[in-house]
């Protein structure tokens, strides 16, 4: 099976290996990082030998990995990475996530990175992120501790004499001191040439109110800073770690999400390293699944029924009149022979005058019934919280009836009675034969002295006539037929398709030409109580039947055959 592939922005998504493949890092496109404005050049980030180390998160959470890197490169235009989501419900979401539109970027992580003149110099890819927006063009920037320095970078310390450096301190919402250390240095070469250099330090300088301890006041002390020649604080060479205030409130802002500063996040792990049990009492608690604490206890939401499709709206029924039922059979009488006169002499001579003689006309409605015994449990008890259960049942139960009406009972008796005819030959008729078929069904209609409201058409047919390139067909018929007799409109006509008829047939009929009769109300409700099995037992009623009253006004038109 061929690759599909999806893309999308930067990213192009293989379908059938779970892969994305784009553009990591831009070569000389200026980005908005976390560490300020810079650029990235060929050369300067440094790509794992293996690219399985590399591994992919969601917006940066790497506590959640959801695939790996499997190939890295270095191209004309940048750093080049595919990734392949691993098989598990994290990755599948972000696949579905990619594929919909919602995060559609790659944003790549690294490590090392040094500054100078708004370029980087100097940076380890160590992962990569699938996100909504990246800080370069199809990338962002995230950097872990600094690494070491290239040789001919020199460090810059606030200390320098000919550097400049300033501090500023500001309170997160967790009510955090931090403090901010900027030093800038501008050397200038031979050549007259200038280039900046800016090393940030931030750190925590204080801690909201914790409890006064009198047995250790050193864990209120903070740790100087001390500002390295790169963008990330190294450590200091006493390692004091930091206090449980300070452990504490980093954790809170980091839960929250409002720590974004790499440093803080830096000391937080490495106080955990050091002091190895801080965490160790710790347990995961889980929402759901093995050992979540909502295993079969939380309530899912209650949606009620769901939608399985319209509800069956009958199509024969409303074509024809209708009457109310009030006995299980009725009779009727037409004329076989109907009286007539004609021209008389006068002067005392006879009248003219014939035999007129009627024929009876008798049918029987059908019945028509559905019934269960449903526990009592769900009135009772409301099993749904409401009485939504037998809501939806009498519904469905209803709708049942509605359709035997229609489908078994009118149009089954309306076809039996229906008069056959075979459609003229259509070849050479621009209007096609679903449309010549129709008209030689009205035209016989017609000339049963009725007048033709509807068509039924097979669906084939039906499709053909959808797609007949006629400005105004319907038109047409009725100016040829003049089908309403009413000024020439023809609103009261309708061509309607079916799949219950044979290919290639149409029926043309009069509404007249044939009376439903039904009880009124019907379906009827009835319900008893089943005391000795605890049950209800719910039933409907339905009676119906149709009269055929001029069956040469229903005219089953039949394709037309050579010979």
């Amino acid at each position: 099976m061929t690759d599909v592939l999806i893309e999308a922005g930067t990213l192009q998504a293989s379908a059938d290996d779970r892969t994305i493949s784009g553009l990591l890092v831009p070569f000389g496109v200026q980005g908005n990082t976390n560490l300020g404005q810079f650029t990235v050049e060929a050369g300067a980030f440094t790509l794992p030998k293996d690219p399985s180390v590399v591994t992919l998160n969601v917006q940066h959470d790497h506590e959640s990995p959801i695939g790996r890197a499997t190939l890295l490169a270095e191209q004309s235009d940048g750093i080049h990475g595919t990734f392949r989501f691993a098989d598990t419900e994290d990755g599948d979401q972000a696949l579905n996530d990619f594929r919909n539109g919602t995060r559609t970027n790659l944003s790549v992580e690294a490590k090392g990175i040094v500054l100078r003149a708004g370029k980087a110099l100097a940076g380890r890819i160590f992962g990569a992120a699938v996100v909504t927006k990246g800080a370069f063009p199809g990338a962002t920037l995230m950097a872990a501790d600094a690494g070491e320095l290239p040789e001919d970078v020199e460090p810059i310390t606030p200390d320098e004499q000919d550097a400049t450096t300033t501090e500023e301190t500001s309170v997160d919402e967790q009510g955090n001191a931090i403090k901010t250390v900027t030093t800038k240095k501008v050397e200038t070469a031979a050549d007259g040439t200038t280039t900046e250099t800016t090393t940030t330090t931030t750190v925590a300088v204080t801690t909201p109110a914790q409890p006064e301890d009198t047995t250790n006041n050193q864990e209120a002390e903070v740790p100087n800073a001390t500002v390295p020649g790169t963008l990330n604080a190294a450590a200091p060479t006493e390692k004091k770690g930091l206090s449980k205030g300070q452990a504490f409130a980093i954790m809170s802002a980091r839960s929250a999400g409002t720590l974004r500063d790499q440093t803080l996040m830096a000391s937080l792990d490495e106080t955990v390293t050091s002091q190895g049990s801080l965490f160790a009492a710790l347990s995961d608690v889980k929402f759901d699944g093995t050992g979540g604490l909502t295993t079969g206890i939380a309530l899912p939401q209650w949606v009620g029924e769901v939608w399985q499709g319209n509800d069956y709206r009958q199509k024969f029924l409303p074509l024809f009149s209708h009457a109310d039922l009030t006995a299980k059979q009725f009779k009727g009488f037409k004329w076989d022979v109907k009286p007539q006169g004609g021209t008389w002499a006068g002067n005392k001579s006879n009248v003219p005058s014939n035999s007129p003689k009627l024929v009876p006309v008798t049918a029987d409605a059908e019945l028509w019934a559905g019934a269960h015994d449903v526990a009592r449990e769900f009135r009772d008890l409301r099993a749904f919280g409401d009485w939504s259960f037998f809501d939806a049942y009498y519904k469905a139960m209803a709708e049942s009836y509605a359709q035997w009406a229609d489908e078994d009972i009118v149009l089954t008796e309306v076809l039996d009675a229906a008069t056959a005819a075979t459609a003229d030959n259509p070849a050479g008729l621009s209007i096609g034969a679903g449309f010549s078929a129709v008209i030689d069904g009205a035209a016989e209609v017609k000339a049963a002295n009725a007048t033709p409201t509807f068509a039924l058409v097979e669906t084939s047919l039906w499709k053909q006539m959808a797609k007949t390139p006629q400005q105004d067909v319907l038109g047409y018929l009725n100016a040829s037929l003049n089908l309403t007799e009413e000024d020439g409109a023809l609103e009261s006509f309708s061509i309607q398709a079916t799949d219950k008829l044979a290919p290639g047939q149409v029926l043309v009929g009069a509404r007249e030409a044939a009376t439903v009769y039904e009880l009124p109300g019907a379906p009827v409700r009835v319900e008893a109580l089943d005391v000795a099995r605890g049950g209800i037992d719910t039933g409907l009623f339905g009676y119906a039947g149709v009269l055929v009253n001029k069956a040469d006004a229903l005219v089953l038109v039949n394709p037309y055959t050579a010979g």
